[in-house]
């Protein structure tokens, strides 16, 4: 039987669940996330656990787990986490507290009619291949389901339920909604119903989502998958205004305050409105592998799009994405995310500083050990003697090397990882993770961090595209006298890339970075000297780049009659 325990484990999780619920009282908002995160670990392997380990739903029920089951069992998971290796086994005690979680959840009636929507809709998502466990989830989604439709459907608020009333009523003769595109006009409908209704849902205010989609000109119960919406949503964005789709989907925190892809996704797991929010970004960080890819996935570059970007959201997610759900449930699970969110970033805020703290602490402490492998130092030792002795055969061990030492917080490994993650250095290209330990690596000052950071900011690669801090960043290493940011700085204003044109910074800026002796920069500048008619200075100048390999100086030879 799939996730069978024992009467005394029963016990121990049962006395987790009651400590949660007591913690969580009043807080609609923390039993969600509790529900989903247990949710979305039932479809956890061992082979996906280095993926998802740092990740926020893991860290949560970790922190959950019964004291003895704690240091009896996942002890030996964290060593086995740090060693890339974990058995089944482990998994599964993990598992096992995480199903019995959603159970009680739901038993005791403790889930907001929203939030029961959410918890059914992830749970028939998830992606398990074992049938014995894909028939005990399924089970349990339909438990679930049949939960909401036994809830006692509370007395709706009637000022609430007249200001939805009225607004549903004009969005027939709303021109606005009309000329949005499908997908978009039904994440419209969604947004502005949660504006207008921010929180304690009842089941008949729930129901006038519906009456809203069809009014919008959509069909309520259409069956959908969140692979159908993603392709969707990336045909529309081809030619629908970014900013107005960011505008539509932006979450709304009080006092303005704002929250990052990357917390976002810690905070929250549920993959519906996390792809939903995240996409413009997801869009920008895979369109280089689209580039590479489009002729080997033989067909056009938006198909391929699509491809890359639902087996990106299913390998970071362990979901099904052709599972199909009524729009009506989606927008549900959308407005229930809506209104969770404030709640717990505001949680999230106040924790963090705190786990910072404990994660300095416990660095300081490693640091204090004679052991270097405590530290990280040893196995940032070993990735540097791999390298030393052949980079290329020896790629996927220096950079599991280079990856434990920083995971232990070894400074000095943050910006090699980064380099790996951003390059595909002994890994799969992951922008997302080569901004993360970049921006690491820059609060420790070092050089190779910094210049992935702004290149991630300049393109908007794991990251929104900022040219300001992403010329920021470029500017000040090139204050410092690194060549090649002189030579970036002094091409964006030799080409007016963010700045404007100005002939006269670029050739300063150029002009150092050929001191600095950076090939790209002797080009550059020797272009400035033929432009400027001074042809033998500038000709010499692109010479010297060609012979140092620069491949559009020897292009340029070529066109001008001096090549082969």
């Amino acid at each position: 039987m799939a996730y069978e325990m024992t009467d005394e484990e029963r016990q121990e999780y049962d006395v987790v669940i009651d400590e949660t619920v007591e913690n969580a009282k009043g807080n609609p908002s923390r039993l969600m996330q509790i529900a989903t995160d247990a949710t979305r670990f039932l479809s956890v392997a061992s082979n996906t656990i280095d993926q998802i380990k740092e990740s926020g739903f893991f860290q949560r029920l970790h922190d959950l787990l019964p004291t003895g089951k704690r240091t009896q069992q996942m002890n030996d998971l964290q060593n086995s986490v740090n060693s890339l290796s974990v058995s089944q086994e482990e998994i599964r005690e993990m598992q096992k507290m995480s199903w019995r979680m959603i159970e009680q959840l739901n038993e005791r009636n403790l889930l907001t009619a929203d939030a029961l929507i959410t918890v059914k809709n992830n749970l028939n998502t998830l992606a398990v291949e074992q049938n014995e466990v894909k028939n005990a989830i399924i089970s349990m989604a339909n438990k679930v389901a049949d939960r909401f439709e036994k809830l006692e459907n509370r007395v709706a608020d009637v000022e609430d339920s007249q200001r939805l009333e009225t607004w549903i009523s004009g969005i027939e003769v709303d021109d606005y909604y009309e000329s949005l595109p499908k997908t978009i006009r039904f994440l419209k409908i969604v947004k502005d119903y949660y504006e207008r209704k921010k929180s304690n849902y009842s089941r008949d205010e729930l129901k006038l989502l519906r009456k809203a989609i069809k009014y919008a000109g959509l069909d309520f119960k259409e069956p959908v998958s969140l692979g159908d919406i993603t392709d969707s949503l990336i045909e529309e964005l081809q030619t629908f205004d970014e900013s107005e789709y960011l505008k539509i989907t932006k979450i709304i925190l009080p006092d303005n305050a704002t929250i990052t892809n990357e917390e976002l996704s810690d905070i929250l797991a549920v993959p519906s409105f996390v792809t939903i929010c995240m996409l413009p970004e997801s869009k920008k960080r895979l369109e280089p592998a689209v580039e590479a890819l489009k002729d080997s996935l033989q067909c056009d570059e938006s198909e391929a799009l699509k491809k890359i970007v639902k087996n990106d959201i299913q390998k970071h997610n362990g979901i099904d994405m052709s599972v199909k759900m009524p729009l009506a449930d989606l927008g549900i699970e959308l407005i229930s995310c809506y209104s969770a969110i404030p709640d717990l970033v505001e949680a999230y805020k106040k924790e963090e500083p705190e786990k910072l703290k404990k994660k300095e602490d416990n660095n300081i402490e490693a640091q204090t050990d004679d052991s270097e492998s405590e530290s990280g130092e040893y196995e940032y030792e070993v990735a540097e003697k791999l390298f030393e002795e052949d980079k290329e055969s020896n790629a996927k061990k220096i950079f599991l090397a280079y990856k434990v030492s920083a995971e232990k917080g070894y400074a000095p490994a943050f910006c090699e990882l980064a380099f790996c993650y951003f390059c595909g250095d002994g890994c799969d290209i992951d922008y997302d993770a080569a901004f993360r330990w970049a921006k690491k690596g820059s609060e420790h000052g070092y050089t190779l961090a910094r210049w992935i950071l702004a290149n991630c900011y300049d393109d908007g690669l794991g990251t929104l595209k900022d040219e300001a801090e992403a010329f920021s960043l470029y500017l000040e290493l090139a204050k410092e006298g690194k060549a090649f940011a002189q030579r970036i700085v002094g091409y964006k204003y030799l080409v007016g890339d963010y700045v404007q044109e100005d002939e006269e910074q670029a050739f300063n800026w150029l002009q150092k970075a050929v001191s600095g002796e950076d090939s790209d920069a002797k080009y550059y500048l020797g272009t400035m000297y033929w432009d400027g008619k001074l042809v033998e200075d500038g000709y010499q100048l692109i010479k010297q780049a060609a012979e140092e390999g620069v491949e559009v100086a020897q292009d340029w030879l070529k066109d001008h009659g001096y090549g082969e």
